[in-house]
């Protein structure tokens, strides 16, 4: 039987009874600085992109999936990102290949950490499974069901059944059907993509998986009666374990037609069901918020309005408590969103205003009390404009809003500091004195400084009472002040204030559908995780595929196509501006590693045998003989496509590059020649490989022939 040996395969857990997905795991393992051409030379020999050679484990642990080893060692070390793109590049390739995302799971299990450390990485994967093609796509149009978006229908009750052909952007999932298909499904004509909702999001815990399980194997049913007060049962616990976090994508991850497909169909189906329920019950609270400050206005009986506002604060408490919950599930995500910011200043406003009229009001102290309650109707009718951004109209002007106040925050700080400027300058100009005896001239320009500031304030909207004696005197420096004031802020700043608000325009328009299929996606996640709390939920209610079906356009495709190809572009000249920078330092680590060699010396070690010295009656292949002695050719060939002949003792072993990687004795310096049995061994493999891909075919056939005949006992026993 014949022996293969190599520099890695020592270092690789030789122990290991070697296979392809072993051979991978030990070979990421084995990953080092100077090793780094030879491992992505053997991992592109082993992972070619033009044949299957590895189908993934689904969701397999950290410790045998390949890419999060790889990853692992890229945290320290950012060369390894080159064998990880070996790794990411066969698997993306051969879903496209195959229409099979059983070659992803390496790739979802790692996005997380992959998109913390090389975000651009990420984008582009991404990018590249957006369209993944599906295998029959006849098949899946007579077998599926569209999932249409929420509309109002006074049938509800019923199913909404809408074909194929009359809506432009289809999303549906695959539900087997014993029934005639539709003909008019030959009237579709665009491609049919899928997407797994893997890309979404990752399961925090393996519990998920035992809970499936249990929940599958005895049937549990629910109603939505039963689901409302389970969740609400939930919400008031402090803290829930969380089992669906979705990955946190910056806004340009959204530019994705997969993405875009995955929301959509959730929120279809549970989304807008869960944001529903939760405005319902807010929209109750607005309603008494504003019912409260009318009444205070226009009713006689403003004083007896006590159970008015036990309701808010009620209410208030209870939205705070759920938001107190949050911020216990995750304070720095919490933190990062600013609407949360606004959930708290419209609950806390209405609380603080009911606490002040039940406790602290005194009889007659009115303008204190209502204060605090007139800010909250403001407080409140923001909430509402943003919570409503999960509707595309709406959406479009908040993140308008969003942008011109992104855009202006430096003009703010420069128009405040002009302001500041000006109320200085007008206050010592009409109030100032310059002697102990002197009397300040009269005028109606506030003395105190926050009431000039205010009235330079008002001067833009054309209030100039305090100053109108002002206007009447020959003061010439009053004047002149004026002039420049108005010609400063009216038109100067008010002209620059508009275009920057032109220009956030300009990008809230291009951007707001991926605000908006964000602010579902934060929807989406909720109402998922709430599933798995609620017992029978998911058994009950068929949202919840692994995988969903999307149609696209042509123009959409070359659209994404092209994006990708420039996003390509631009990582392309990174990648070449790092090597640019880094050449001269690995020409010095590689010739540091070659002196190293050369000078290396082996040690003796009493009572042990150290491979590489002949003294020691033992060589390379001695040691590695009890792990090596079975296997084949075609193991030799996973360990790289470089296989060694037995050595003899005082013979050098060598790298994939032909120089050697270990020092022998002086006597015996012959090179022995691989290229024939490299060549022989190819062959062999082709040949085995031929032979696998005609039992591949082979079970295909006898796969599609037994599916043939169970879809026709299925349709026999429907008929019967």
């Amino acid at each position: 039987m014949p022996r293969c040996h190599h520099p890695i395969l020592e270092v690789a857990h030789p122990s290991i009874r070697w296979n392809r997905i072993s051979s991978l795991v030990s070979i990421c393992k084995a990953w080092k600085p100077h090793l780094r051409k030879q491992i992505e030379q053997l991992l592109g020999m082993l992972l070619p992109t033009n044949r299957i050679t590895w189908v993934p484990i689904n969701h397999s642990t950290k410790e045998a999936n390949p890419l999060a080893i790889i990853l692992e060692t890229a945290q320290k070390q950012s060369s390894a990102l080159g064998t990880a793109r070996i790794i990411m590049d066969y698997c993306v390739e051969h879903a496209h290949r195959s229409r099979n995302l059983a070659f992803l799971p390496p790739f979802f299990d790692c996005l997380r950490d992959i998109m913390k450390m090389y975000p651009d990485e990420a984008f582009l994967y991404l990018k590249r499974i957006a369209f993944i093609p599906v295998m029959n796509r006849s098949y899946l149009l007579d077998n599926s069901i569209v999932v249409p978006p929420p509309s109002f229908r006074w049938k509800f009750w019923k199913p909404n059944k809408i074909p194929f052909y009359k809506l432009r952007d289809q999303v549906f999932q695959l539900r087997v059907s014993t029934e005639d298909p539709d003909p008019d499904n030959e009237k579709f004509t665009h491609p049919v993509f899928m997407a797994s909702f893997d890309t979404l999001w990752r399961r925090q815990d393996p519990k998920v998986t035992r809970l499936v399980k249990r929940n599958g194997s005895t049937v549990i049913r629910t109603t939505w009666q039963k689901s409302l007060l389970q969740m609400i049962l939930l919400k008031m616990q402090l803290k829930s374990h969380s089992y669906v976090k979705a990955y946190n994508f910056s806004i340009e991850f959204y530019d994705n037609p997969a993405i875009a497909a995955l929301v959509a169909f959730k929120w279809n189906t549970i989304g807008y069901w869960y944001w529903f329920g939760r405005f319902f019950f807010q929209s109750c609270f607005y309603v008494i918020v504003v019912m409260a400050s009318i009444m205070q206005v226009y009713w006689e009986h403003a004083g007896q309005l006590s159970g008015v506002f036990l309701a808010i604060a009620f209410m208030a408490s209870v939205f705070l408590w759920l938001e107190l919950r949050q911020i216990i599930a995750g304070a720095k995500r919490y933190a990062r969103s600013g609407y949360n910011f606004l959930d708290v200043l419209a609950f806390s406003f209405p609380l603080a205003a009911s606490i002040r009229h039940l406790i602290v009001v005194q009889p007659g102290d009115v303008q204190d009390s209502t204060q605090i309650l007139s800010f909250s109707v403001l407080a409140v009718f923001l909430h509402i404009v943003f919570e409503l951004r999960i509707f595309k109209s709406v959406c479009k002007f908040v993140t308008i809003i969003q942008q011109a106040v992104a855009e202006i925050r430096v003009f703010f700080v420069i128009f405040a500091g002009g302001l500041i400027a000006f109320a200085v300058a007008t206050l010592h100009l009409l109030r100032a004195c310059t002697h102990d005896e002197c009397q300040p001239p009269e005028t109606g320009f506030p003395s105190n400084f926050w009431g000039a500031l205010l009235s330079m304030y008002f001067f833009m909207n054309g209030r100039w009472d305090p100053v109108s004696k002002d206007f009447e005197s020959e003061n010439w420096g009053f004047h002149i002040m004026m002039a420049i004031f108005s010609f400063v802020t009216t038109i100067l700043m008010l002209n620059v204030l508009i275009a920057l608000i032109n220009v956030a325009f300009n990008k809230g328009d291009d951007g707001w559908r991926l605000v908006w299929i964000e602010s579902q996606l934060r929807y989406i996640e909720a109402a998922e995780d709430m599933s798995y709390h609620i017992p029978g939920f998911r058994q009950t209610y068929d949202f919840f595929p692994d995988v969903i079906y999307f149609s696209a356009t042509y123009e959409q495709v070359r659209e994404i196509t092209s994006k990708l190809d420039k996003r390509k572009c631009e990582i392309m000249d990174l990648d070449m501006a790092e090597k640019w920078l880094g050449e001269e330092d690995d020409d010095a680590l590689e010739a540091n590693n070659e002196d190293l060699a050369l000078e290396e010396e082996p040690k003796e070690r009493e009572g042990s045998v150290d491979p590489y010295n002949n003294n020691n009656g033992g060589s390379i292949e001695d040691v590695l003989e009890p792990q090596v002695e079975n296997l084949t050719v075609t193991d030799c060939e996973v360990l790289g496509n470089t296989i060694e002949p037995r050595q003899r003792k005082g013979q050098s072993v060598f790298t994939t590059e032909g120089t050697p990687s270990i020092r022998h004795d002086s006597q015996d310096r012959e090179f022995t020649s691989l290229s024939k049995q490299v060549e022989d061994l190819q062959r062999l493999v082709n040949s085995e490989v031929k032979d696998l891909h005609q039992q591949v075919a082979n079970l295909q056939q006898q796969v599609e022939r037994q599916f043939e005949e169970l879809k026709g006992f299925l349709l026999q026993h429907s008929v019967g």
